[in-house]
């Protein structure tokens, strides 16, 4: 996965893949391949989070953070 002109977040569009209901927090696989995208509470915006699934489409920001990527700002399709 890349990212534009030196880091910028950048949008892609995915499905949940893991999703722990109790601390809300999981993966996404993007569409365009690369590693899972984890995120955490803060990361879904809205009351999305009440909604969110295994298995449910989703849009994000692709952030690198540390030595990887996180999906943030993250919103169902």
């Amino acid at each position: 996965m890349q990212l534009q002109d030196g880091g910028r977040a950048i949008k892609a569009s995915g499905t949940v893949r893991t999703y722990e209901r109790l601390d809300y927090r999981g993966s996404v696989a993007a569409d365009d391949g690369g590693p899972d995208l984890y995120f955490t509470p803060g990361s879904i915006v809205g009351t999305d989070s009440k909604d969110t699934e295994v298995g449910v489409r989703v849009q994000f920001d692709v952030l690198r953070s540390g030595g990887g990527f996180v999906a943030e700002n993250i919103r169902r399709l």
